[in-house]
């Protein structure tokens, strides 16, 4: 019964997602490391990889953390530098409490919860599908107020 509520739920934000989702990707940039960049380098000394987007007079650094290949809502890595003199101007960290430090296992497969098959998620959509994505919605969501009390991936 939880599963068909949680699906019924991220079908009904399944329009806001469309909207947040090409609001992110708008700026897609290249691939970059710390090890790779001689400015992210200076401040970030893990092996994250992040996005390097030139916006306006700013160059920007962005890391979404993904589990599992779930993408985790609510917890990523910003860098803002100022484009011309490469001042660090803002540094955003937002990282999840609810979910482990490494993020590499948070569930061994013996004791991964029940997913939704996404070709089953995408059926209850009415409509052409134009794109899917498995989300570890975070507990405060704004974008997916469907009160999960774990972190469950689903589908949206």
């Amino acid at each position: 019964m939880k599963r068909r509520r949680c699906l019924a739920n991220i079908v009904i934000v399944f329009a806001i997602l469309t909207i947040w989702i090409g609001v992110s990707t708008a700026a897609d940039g290249i691939e970059v490391s710390a090890s790779s960049d001689n400015l992210l380098s200076k401040y970030e000394k893990s092996d994250r990889k992040f996005k390097r987007s030139e916006i306006g007079d700013k160059i920007v650094y962005f890391h979404q953390r993904t589990i599992n290949g779930a993408m985790v809502e609510n917890d990523f890595v910003i860098y803002q530098f100022d484009r011309n003199t490469e001042e660090l101007l803002d540094e955003r960290v937002q990282w999840r409490s609810d979910l482990p430090e490494d993020g590499d296992r948070l569930w061994a497969k013996e004791e991964a919860p029940p997913l939704i098959a996404k070709q089953n998620a995408e059926s209850v959509v009415e409509g052409e599908v134009q794109f899917s994505q498995l989300i570890i919605i975070s507990p405060e969501s704004e974008v997916f107020p469907i009160g999960l009390d774990s972190p469950t991936p689903c589908w949206v």
